[in-house]
């Protein structure tokens, strides 16, 4: 049976990966606004995948550009990856797609420093 209400932050990445398999589009959403300010590099850990990277980046992109909502915090984990250089080499087009939407996004309202998107972009595009 699949939860209906926001899981409570994870203490492992075990734990963040289990929840989030067990999630609707919606929860993810709403999961990962709850871990805003969280450290999301930890939670993903040494198990982000190129699978998980996309669906993080469809969710930032399909769900958090539409509601106003601060993306920064969340892309700057996930570059601190150490997988994250090989990753990006197998985004697909929309994955590519998503992530300049997002920097557009942070550009427009000023919610990233020109240092955090340079390294964004550089990390995901470059």
């Amino acid at each position: 049976m699949r939860p209906t209400t926001i899981p409570g932050a994870p203490k492992s990445s075990a734990q963040f990966y289990t929840t989030w398999s067990g999630l609707d589009e919606d929860l993810r959403y709403q999961y990962l606004k709850s871990l805003s300010g969280k450290p999301m590099n930890t939670l993903l850990g040494a198990s982000l995948s190129n699978e998980m990277l996309s669906e993080l980046l469809h969710i930032l992109h399909k769900r958090f550009i539409p509601d106003r909502a601060e993306v920064s915090h969340v892309l700057k984990e996930i570059v601190q990856n150490e997988s994250i250089g090989i990753l990006s080499l197998m985004m697909n087009k929309t994955d590519r797609d998503a992530v300049a939407a997002l920097l557009k996004y942070m550009e427009a309202n000023n919610s990233a420093t020109k240092e955090d998107l340079d390294r964004i972009r550089h990390k995901l595009i470059s």
